[in-house]
């Protein structure tokens, strides 16, 4: 009877760890091509935030209103290759259909660490795939606006460990886009093309207060 204790006990422990990693490898499976829906939102309904920055251009996490799991926050802007693409928090199948979604382990834009924002290659997210190092793309949210300048893109395999090293870092604010590989791929595709930029404008959430 202690033995089967002991297992239980492993398994209560280590079910979250597992459920986590298990979610974390498999983030990057995008299965199905999505219809895309335009939806309007008001960026500045929660306009009020503004009024809750510090002087030093910081927002404070105890008085902000994060985002609901399946709610649209804002855009994930690319003029340059014309992307202008509703983000929802979270990145389920029914999100995937409607815009980008961000993965809801990772970090919101302005947190110091990393963004991880998926969308499916067919007809627009794809084209992050034309982006250079040095060029720069948006993410536009209901509590701020916010810049990045791409610092490299690749293509992995999509139970790629790096998703792993970017949720761990917290040395500075980036966002990490990525979109099924080949790019004409319809269905399940093994690959993943990444672009991964570092935030360069902003405000920046200060996590502490």
């Amino acid at each position: 009877i202690f033995m089967v204790l002991g297992y239980v006990m492993i398994y209560i422990v280590g079910k979250p760890v597992i459920n986590f990693a298990t979610s974390a490898t498999s983030l990057l499976l995008l299965n199905d091509e999505p219809k895309f829906k335009q939806q309007s939102l008001d960026l500045t309904a929660k306009s009020d935030v503004t009024n809750q920055k510090v002087a030093d251009g910081k927002l404070l996490a105890s008085s902000m209103t994060y985002p609901e799991k399946g709610s649209r926050y804002g855009d994930v802007i690319v003029n340059q290759v014309d992307i202008n693409i509703p983000l929802y928090y979270g990145d389920s199948s029914d999100i995937l259909a409607l815009g980008a979604g961000m993965y809801g382990n990772s970090k919101f834009p302005g947190e110091k660490g990393t963004t991880i924002i998926g969308g499916h290659n067919r007809p627009i997210f794809g084209k992050i795939s034309y982006l250079n190092v040095g060029e720069k793309f948006e993410i536009k949210t209901s509590y701020g606006e916010f810049t990045y300048e791409v610092t490299s893109t690749q293509i992995i395999q999509a139970d790629d460990p790096m998703v792993m090293t970017e949720l761990a870092q917290n040395q500075e604010s980036r966002a990490f886009l990525y979109t099924c590989y080949p790019l004409d791929a319809i269905g399940f595709s093994p690959q993943r093309f990444v672009v991964i930029g570092k935030q360069v404008t902003g405000p920046v959430i200060d996590e502490n207060n």
